[in-house]
């Protein structure tokens, strides 16, 4: 039998792995929309979109088999990090740039998810 910390922990890591998967959907849906003319036989056909959508489905069950592991209200938060990840896909691979306050928001994030995640029941 598992302890629960132990629970909890795979669980986190699954929200986590989801977070990734979801800013990487992101960085698939930004490519398509790039390259859209504003049809909608341009979106739908489009597989940079299409794949972007498919990682979102395999993020939703990454989380769905995370929750089985613990709280929603403790696991939950961990999905704030998707913003962090976005943030330094687009500096990598698309080149955006990251100002002072960006940072400032990624600690702000960092710490709220830090702090809402610590298990309450323990």
């Amino acid at each position: 039998m598992e302890s629960k910390s132990l629970k909890i922990g795979k669980g986190a890591l699954l929200v986590a792995a989801s977070t990734i998967i979801i800013a990487v959907a992101q960085v698939f849906l930004k490519k398509g929309a790039d390259i859209i003319d504003g049809t909608l036989k341009s979106i739908f056909l489009n597989p940079w979109i299409i794949f972007g959508f498919i990682f979102y489905i395999v993020a939703a069950v990454f989380l769905i088999v995370a929750l089985k592991y613990g709280n929603l209200n403790t696991l939950y938060p961990i999905v704030g990090l998707g913003y962090v990840w976005v943030c330094l896909f687009s500096f990598f691979i698309f080149k955006e740039t990251i100002l002072l306050v960006d940072i400032f928001g990624i600690i702000l994030i960092i710490c709220g998810v830090a702090i809402l995640g610590v298990d309450k029941n323990e």
